[in-house]
């Protein structure tokens, strides 16, 4: 009975460690997409505070904003433009 329990468990890593190699290799890391590529940074947004990818937003001076309407907002709001 001890054998069978050691081949059953032996056979199980063994099926593991196939179906691992298989399927490409250990998972990506986080903050990468599948292909491998960097995902954008997530930037706080100025006025309203919500994380935006970093190329869906608008930069002005050293600020972040999530869209050109929150831009037009933060000037206004503070006697610019």
């Amino acid at each position: 009975m001890g054998r069978l329990l050691l081949i059953l468990a032996i056979a199980a890593v063994g099926w593991y460690l196939y179906r691992r190699l298989q399927a490409g290799g250990p998972p990506a890391t986080p903050g990468q997409s599948p292909a491998g590529q960097r995902q954008p940074a997530m930037l706080r947004c100025a006025e309203c505070g919500v994380h935006a990818p970093e190329g869906s937003g608008v930069r002005y001076q050293s600020q972040f904003f999530c869209s050109p309407d929150h831009l037009a907002e933060y000037l206004r709001k503070h006697g610019q433009q």
